[in-house]
């Protein structure tokens, strides 16, 4: 089955992006963080000649997850929909979608 895609919300460009983003950066820092915590859990880490401990890393952890999140969100949405657009105005958009159900919308 063939659907022509005239249009692509941006709405749900952005929505896709910051589900997928947000979750593997959430992963990735959460292991950046642990592997900081067990590296600073008897010294510490100087920083600007300050010790730092490992609660520290998560408090950290906690405040720059959803900034890094979306920041990144915002700028692979940017790209990829100003992307998009161009590929529109060349080409249309087709998507192919396998086993569809087909279901209706009545109620």
């Amino acid at each position: 089955m063939f659907v022509k895609a005239e249009r692509l919300s941006q709405l749900s460009l952005f929505k896709l992006l910051l589900t997928a983003l947000s979750s593997s950066l959430f992963v990735l820092l959460l292991i950046v963080t642990i592997l900081i915590a067990v590296l600073s859990y008897q010294s510490g880490i100087e920083v600007l000649g300050k010790p730092y401990h490992y609660s520290y890393a998560f408090i950290i952890f906690i405040i720059l997850w959803p900034i890094i999140s979306l920041f990144l969100t915002s700028l692979l949405w940017a790209l990829s929909a100003s992307g998009l657009w161009l590929f529109s105005k060349i080409f249309s958009i087709k998507l192919e979608f396998k086993d569809v159900i087909e279901t209706s919308l009545e109620q």
